[in-house]
């Protein structure tokens, strides 16, 4: 652990969830020396924690568990446990998701439900002074805009309590990326909103602490505003190259082709390659943000970029799914393989990943029998596949070989995994591969198993 001089006022901090967030959040903070209660209703998880054990896997996290639990990180399941420790605590971070809107609620203009953040509030503010005054209650996870004046106001209204003086909130979006979470939460900026100085100056030095810079704006839904613009531009520019490449294929124009000359050497174009866009942000986001979109929408009879830029991304899965099932004829008889199940490579994640989505999709266009892969498979409750696919998996693994593809007529691939680009040479393919049926459609996402091309009986495509 560091042992820098901590001049933040914040000694000891409560992170309320620790999923993929909260923990390795929980955990920096724990490193740089400030002493962290950590709490989640995952029993499982959090026995182990208490053993040493990550319950998913980030670069670092494991080491930084080790250095500092029982000393500095102190893990709890049961509630009664966090109470004891109120009086102590500096900050509350808050990591609890929200809802998932999905294109359904935007048309119906469904509010996010804030009953469990409430519930949570109660639960904290139970009775009068439960903690010291002026906590620091730091919002890390998305809200819709207008979300943290939402919880000001419930705390306020129901507690008698005033923010500025008994309390201090604020809205400082998490930016980090699965797989890179540690070193992200120490290197890049945190976008920090807060309705006054006196809140920012403490928060901002816990954060500049741990090593980031920090961004202060005007006010908490002007953080919101920036985190929900962060996603959906992202979101936004992959549902342009999806389109094009799905425009393109109409032609049999390679659409990488496209890409790669428009923007050679012409600084005006940044277009990014065509892919699957899902995972717990990009796939919520958009739709959280047109929420606040649609509600004031009374001046046009369309709804914004970024939602028909997220509407693309979610067709790409079944224009891919379409693909696939015209080359094979007879969807309910085939055997189809889905490779890499992550919402991205090399990452423990299934959580809405297009993956899932399109083996839906498949399911419900016919087919009845399918071979999961994927290097997590299991490792922890995010990898593992929901039970309502169990009747149609045939095999489920974690590994590869020529087995796994016996009788297939179809493989997907929708991931760009480590260890399938590594198979991409046209002789361990054809020994993968040997096996299938013939001929074998494979349906390469990402490009990585170009090599196909050289095998008989494999057609192959590619987006």
């Amino acid at each position: 652990m560091v042992t820098v001089k901590n001049n933040t006022g914040i000694n000891c901090v409560l992170v309320i969830g620790l999923g993929r967030i909260g923990l390795p959040q929980a955990l920096t903070f724990a490193e740089s020396g400030i002493t962290v209660y950590g709490f989640d209703r995952n029993e499982n998880n959090i026995a182990a924690l208490k053993k040493g054990i990550s319950p998913f896997y980030e670069p670092s996290m494991d080491s930084y568990l080790k250095n500092t639990l029982d000393e500095k990180f102190f893990p709890f399941a049961a509630w009664v446990d966090i109470e004891k420790h109120f009086l102590a605590v500096d900050a509350i971070v808050f990591t609890i998701g929200t809802s998932a809107p999905v294109e359904q609620d935007i048309i119906l203009k469904k509010q996010i439900d804030f009953t469990e953040y409430f519930k949570l509030i109660d639960q904290l503010f139970f009775k009068k002074n439960s903690f010291k005054k002026g906590v620091k209650l730091i919002i890390r996870t998305t809200m819709p805009l207008g979300g943290t004046d939402q919880l000001k106001k419930y705390i306020e209204t129901k507690f008698l309590i005033n923010e500025g003086t008994d309390f201090f909130l604020a809205f400082v979006p998490e930016r980090i990326t699965e797989g890179a979470a540690i070193k992200e939460l120490k290197t890049l900026p945190k976008i920090i909103g807060v309705y006054s100085d006196a809140a920012f100056l403490p928060i901002s030095k816990l954060f500049e602490y741990i090593g980031s810079s920090v961004l202060r704006v005007k006010n908490p839904i002007t953080a919101e505003f920036c985190k929900l613009t962060d996603n959906t531009f992202r979101s936004t520019l992959f549902g342009y190259a999806n389109e094009i490449a799905m425009h393109a294929s109409e032609f049999d124009i390679n659409v990488e082709e496209v890409i790669a000359t428009v923007n050679d050497h012409y600084g005006r174009n940044h277009i990014p390659s065509p892919g699957f866009v899902s995972g717990y942000c990009l796939s919520k986001d958009p739709y959280i943000f047109e929420l606040g979109f649609s509600k004031n929408k009374d001046q046009r009879d369309f709804q914004s970029v970024w939602f028909y830029a997220r509407k693309t991304n979610d067709y790409l899965m079944e224009f891919v799914v379409k693909k696939v099932l015209q080359k094979i004829g007879d969807a309910k008889n085939c055997i189809i393989a889905i490779l890499g199940l992550s919402f991205k490579e090399d990452v423990d994640d299934f959580r809405l990943s297009h993956s899932l989505k399109i083996m839906d999709l498949l399911i419900k266009s016919g087919v009845k029998k399918l071979n999961c892969y994927d290097p997590f498979l299991n490792k922890n409750k995010y990898t593992v596949i929901p039970e309502a696919f169990n009747p149609y998996v045939l095999i489920k693994s974690s590994t590869l070989n020529d087995d796994f593809f016996i009788d297939v007529d179809a493989i997907i691939i929708c991931d760009r995994d480590e260890v399938l680009c590594d198979f991409n040479d046209s002789k361990k393919i054809e020994k993968l591969l040997k096996n299938t049926k013939k001929p074998c459609v494979v349906y390469d996402a990402w490009d990585i198993w170009n090599e196909c091309t050289h095998l008989k009986n494999i057609h192959y495509e590619h987006l």
